[in-house]
């Protein structure tokens, strides 16, 4: 099984005061275009750096802090296979900042193409989660919801934007996609975003994190 050539875009960062996080996080997605696939440059990360802190500064707490922007080409193989990602690093704020929630609590954005397979769903969890819950049922609020849902999709259609532009693509030859192995690789473009109202435990954040324990003698 084998994917179709896609560029991957991850957005990487740190929860806490730069000088010691206690954290790290990452989201992205994927970009289809038909071939040949064009080596990224760093110019095309730099040209995202602006659009994901202002999604963050929408959806997430002061807590979660972009520290890296990385585009790579991805082969049918799954791997870079020899051409090297484009890299933006970004200096985040000094200082530590608030955060609502434990760091592996997160907020889902699923992704739907227009198949009904699950190699036509995806999905990537939003660090830090602004959200508020109703006290009385534990669910985010439906305001808060509405807007995290808004903001990820002016987010979706921002960056896929500059990426056009920093790639000089024609008009519309570029869609944010699934990239699966079904068959010999297929790309689904997204044509939804979901986001529920209940806060997902990310588990390989949660595996993540070192945990000292208390222990009392019986």
């Amino acid at each position: 099984m084998a994917f179709h050539e896609h560029y991957k875009l991850t957005f990487s960062g740190i929860f806490g005061n730069p000088a010691s996080p206690y954290e790290a996080w990452a989201f992205g997605y994927a970009i289809g275009f038909d071939d040949p696939i064009l080596p990224p440059a760093d110019s095309w990360a730099d040209d995202q750096v602006s659009v994901v802190q202002t999604y963050l500064a929408s959806v997430s707490a002061p807590a979660a802090k972009l520290t890296q922007v990385k585009i790579a080409v991805i082969h049918s193989d799954g791997l870079y296979d020899g051409v090297a990602p484009a890299i933006s690093a970004v200096v985040p704020a000094a200082g530590d900042a608030a955060i609502k929630y434990p760091p592996q609590i997160s907020l889902v954005v699923s992704t739907q193409s227009a198949s009904i397979a699950r190699s036509g769903r995806g999905r990537w969890y939003i660090p830090a989660p602004a959200d508020e819950l109703d006290v009385n049922t534990g669910l985010a609020v439906d305001t808060d919801v509405a807007a995290t849902l808004a903001a990820s999709k002016t987010f979706l259609n921002d960056s896929v934007s500059a990426f056009e532009t920093s790639g000089s693509f024609g008009l519309g030859l570029i869609h944010p996609v699934i990239a699966s192995r079904k068959g010999l690789g297929t790309n689904f473009t997204i044509t939804e975003l979901r986001v529920g109202h209940v806060l997902d435990t990310m588990r390989s954040r949660r595996r993540s994190m070192a945990e000292a324990y208390d222990v009392v003698a019986l």
